[in-house]
C-alpha cells in the first residue's frame, strides 16, 4: 500500500512537487497561527466587560494588533468584532470601539479585508461602519462618543483624500438612514451625535460641506428629527455651522 504523509500527499508526489509541499506546510502553519490569534484576541475581548480587567485587556489587545498588521490578522479582528454579542455591557462596547479605532489607525492604507476578492479599502470601511452603527442603539453617551471617534478615525486615515461623494456615501448616509428610519431613540440620538462630530470634522473641507449642506437642511429642518434635548442641541449647532458656511 502506498504511504501517505501527514500532508495528505504521497512520497512520490512530494518528490515531484517540493514547492507545493512547502506551500501546504506554510498554509497549515498559518491556519494554526490564525486560530491561536483568534483565541487570544477573543479572550481579551471578553475581559473588556469588567472594570477591573478592562485596562489590562485594552493594553493586550493593542499589543496583539500592533504585532499583527497583516491581512489575515485584519480578518480575524474584524470577524471577532462584527460577531460580538449585542447584549454586551456599555463598557465592553466602548472598549471594542476603542480597539476598532486603534486597528484603523494602525492599518491605515492597508485596511484591506481579504474577505473581499479583490480586497478593497472602501468595502472594508463600509464593513467597519456597519460594526460601528450597530452599537448606536446603546443608551450610553460614552458609547456614542466612541462611535463618533471611530468614524473620525476612518475619515482621517482612510477617506480624507477620497472623492467627496464617496465620503458622503460611506460615512454620512448610514447615519442619516438611522436618524430617519430607526424606531430606536438611542440609535437616533447616537446618530445625531455622530453627524454633529462629522460636521465639525468636515467644516474646513468646503467642497464636502457644500455637497452635504442640502442634506443637513433636509434632515434638521424639513424632517425635524430632534426628539430630545440632546438632539436639539446637536440640531442647533449643526444648523449654525451650516449657516456660517453659506454666508
Amino acid at each position: 500500500m502506498q504511504k501517505i504523509t501527514d500532508t495528505g500527499i504521497s512520497p512520490a508526489a512530494e518528490k515531484r512537487l517540493p514547492i507545493q509541499k512547502g506551500k501546504a506546510k506554510d498554509k497549515r502553519m498559518r491556519q494554526v497561527e490564525v486560530h491561536e490569534l483568534r483565541n487570544e484576541f477573543n479572550g481579551f475581548l471578553a475581559k473588556l466587560s469588567a472594570k477591573e480587567t478592562k485596562s489590562v485587556a485594552l493594553s493586550e489587545l493593542k499589543r496583539i494588533v500592533e504585532s499583527n498588521v497583516d491581512p489575515a490578522a485584519l480578518r480575524v479582528f474584524l470577524g471577532s468584532l462584527s460577531s460580538s454579542d449585542q447584549t454586551l455591557t456599555s463598557i465592553a462596547k466602548e472598549g471594542q470601539l476603542d480597539i476598532l479605532t486603534f486597528i484603523i489607525e494602525k492599518f491605515k492604507d492597508e485596511l484591506l479585508d481579504p474577505l473581499d476578492n479583490p480586497p478593497a479599502l472602501i468595502k472594508t470601511v463600509q464593513r467597519i461602519c456597519t460594526i460601528i452603527c450597530k452599537n448606536l442603539n446603546d443608551s450610553s453617551t460614552q458609547v456614542h462618543i466612541a462611535c463618533a471617534n471611530t468614524l473620525l478615525a476612518i475619515h482621517r486615515t482612510s477617506l480624507f483624500s477620497k472623492p467627496k461623494e464617496q465620503v458622503k456615501s460611506v460615512l454620512y448616509n448610514p447615519l442619516e438612514e438611522i436618524v430617519l428610519g430607526s424606531a430606536n431613540k438611542h440609535s437616533q440620538a447616537g446618530a445625531a451625535k455622530c453627524i454633529y462630530r462629522l460636521v465639525l470634522e468636515f467644516y474646513e473641507q468646503k467642497e464636502l460641506m457644500l455637497l452635504l449642506c442640502p442634506y443637513f437642511v433636509n434632515l434638521f429642518v424639513v424632517n425635524d428629527f430632534a426628539v430630545s434635548y440632546t438632539h436639539l442641541r446637536a440640531h442647533e449647532t449643526v444648523l449654525d455651522l451650516v449657516c456660517r458656511l453659506l454666508l
